[in-house]
């Protein structure tokens, strides 16, 4: 099986239904407990849980569970050794799959996910720090992102946006993202490649802060996302390398990097529409809340058994608080266009 074949893209409606050898997958075990892990035969992921085997996982379809080769409260044995590994059985679909009999049932499990954006942005490595789904997503829909277009990005860092940027533009847009630490682009670039995102997206090497963004006026950007220390260093760069109407957005900690590519935006007289976000995101637990009955003739005494009495949601502790802020400007038309 040659690379291309292996590699399970990212991309919507590109991902395979089957884990293959050398594919990327997501381990889930718990809201909180992710991983990517590349899949390679003879290898294993060890977890507090136990040992999984991927050469189990191969052929397996996203979203199977997949089984510990250790039984829960066992000692730390391979199931085989005993004799009692669970046996296969295929079902009506023609899809194997480990029986759900008792060994199985003592043994620690995890989902197999296909990576998405949203995945990826939780389980990749920090080599910088990350902007996640809140503000992406606000960002991406604010920018009127969509299949065909042509973005630049500026502070590749991790590649949490970078991932979702290609998945707005793709299959026939283009990414072009700027980095100036060379050993983060390659990183990032070797990300992209093992996604099945090469076709869309390309890492260069490069300061923009010192040296602008390359203007090249036959093809210039339908939008830019800048995630920079000194957003405003960029201003007059991007002033010809945009198109007219086109959207900027940059995302800054400090309510001073805001003002002064305000600023520069004004400055240069192209831009216009100035809007600044803060995202705020609280999440919210849902669960079945259960009751037990009370015996009134025993002081409220509790009597045996309890049932599901309704959905209950309340909000988690742990929520998130400030990011950082979004700067959102548009392109001004040329003088002289409609």
């Amino acid at each position: 099986m040659d690379g291309e074949q292996k590699v399970c893209s990212l991309l919507p409606g590109n991902s395979r239904s089957a884990v293959v050898d050398g594919c990327v997958v997501v381990a889930y075990e718990g809201r909180n407990r992710m991983r990517a892990v590349t899949v390679r035969s003879g290898e294993k992921l060890r977890t507090q849980h136990g040992e999984f085997l991927h050469d189990d996982w191969i052929g397996s379809h996203f979203g199977r569970k997949a089984f510990s080769t250790v039984r829960c409260g066992s000692k730390r044995r391979r199931q085989s050794e005993d004799g009692k590994e669970g046996d296969r059985n295929t079902d009506a679909a023609g899809n194997e799959d480990l029986k759900k009999d008792a060994g199985n049932s003592r043994r620690a499990w995890i989902y197999l996910l296909a990576p998405t954006s949203e995945l990826w942005t939780r389980t990749l490595a920090h080599r910088t720090q990350v902007l996640y789904v809140a503000d992406i997503s606000l960002a991406i829909g604010r920018m009127g992102l969509k299949p065909g277009m042509h973005v630049l990005e500026s502070g590749t860092g991790s590649g949490s946006m970078t991932h979702a940027l290609a998945r707005a533009i793709a299959p026939d847009g283009r990414v072009d993202s700027f980095e100036f630490h060379e050993a983060r682009a390659l990183a990032a670039q070797a990300d992209i490649e093992s996604h099945g995102l090469a076709g869309c997206v390309k890492v260069h090497v490069r300061d923009v802060q010192q040296d602008g963004f390359p203007v090249q006026e036959e093809s210039r950007a339908d939008a830019v996302f800048l995630d920079v220390p000194g957003p405003w260093e960029t201003i007059p760069s991007l002033a010809k390398g945009l198109k007219e109407d086109a959207t900027l957005c940059s995302f800054s900690p400090c309510i001073e990097q805001v003002q002064k590519t305000c600023a520069a935006m004004a400055a240069v007289d192209g831009f216009s529409d100035f809007r600044t976000f803060e995202v705020l995101l609280r999440q919210y637990d849902v669960f079945t809340h259960r009751t037990r009955p009370m015996d009134r003739d025993s002081n409220a005494e509790e009597v045996e058994g309890s049932k599901p009495s309704g959905v209950v949601s309340k909000p988690l502790m742990d929520a998130r608080g400030h990011t950082g802020y979004l700067l959102f400007a548009r392109r001004d038309l040329v003088q002289g266009d409609p």
